[in-house]
């Protein structure tokens, strides 16, 4: 290996892993950039996870971190009000998502077919058109995560709750940012 190579970094006297060396190096930030609290904030999984470990209720903090994760990809538009419409219509696809399945959870084999009949239905919608085939293979996924996060919940309507309240979560949490930015931008044009 070459001396400029990052794994040598982890490798200790004997060839094994340093544990020390790799927890410092996953945890470094880089310093090439100020980092804004505003960036810092914007990791949604990260609250939910924390709170659920310091109340020993790991499987509720995943489906609140879940709902986070969903939500963490929603489209940015052009101006404020877009990027809100934007985000709620990710919010309305979590929840129709979060609550289809609920229904389809704990059946035992009735679920299987349940999901089979759901994914089906999704599939055909998604035959309409290009966006409405991307939506349909993301509704396919979050359908069959939130199924498995809903199955390890110890009650299913407080998962969907949670799910939610990652979701609405994180969504916020990208609005303060688009807000933080345009102010920003806007704050620059004015003292130029």
């Amino acid at each position: 290996m070459s001396s400029g190579c990052r794994p040598c970094v982890y490798l200790g006297a004997d060839g094994g892993m340093n544990k020390r060396r790799h927890l410092t190096e996953v945890m470094r930030w880089s310093s090439g950039q100020p980092v804004e609290w505003i960036e810092i904030l914007s990791s949604g999984m990260a609250l939910p996870l924390l709170l659920a470990v310091l109340m020993d209720k790991l499987s509720l903090g995943m489906a609140a971190a879940v709902g986070s994760l969903i939500a963490g990809r929603a489209g940015a538009g052009l101006s404020i009000r877009q990027h809100a419409l934007s985000l709620l219509s990710t919010l309305a696809l979590i929840v129709l998502t979060a609550l289809a399945a609920a229904v389809a959870v704990g059946h035992a084999w009735l679920s299987d077919i349940l999901l089979v009949a759901m994914i089906g239905a999704i599939a055909v919608c998604g035959g309409y058109s290009r966006e409405f085939a991307v939506t349909a293979s993301r509704v396919i996924i979050m359908l069959l995560i939130l199924m498995n996060v809903l199955s390890a919940t110890p009650d299913v309507f407080l998962g969907i709750l949670l799910i939610i309240v990652g979701a609405v979560w994180t969504l916020l949490l990208h609005l303060l940012l688009v807000v933080n930015v345009v102010f920003a931008r806007m704050s620059e044009e004015l003292s130029v």
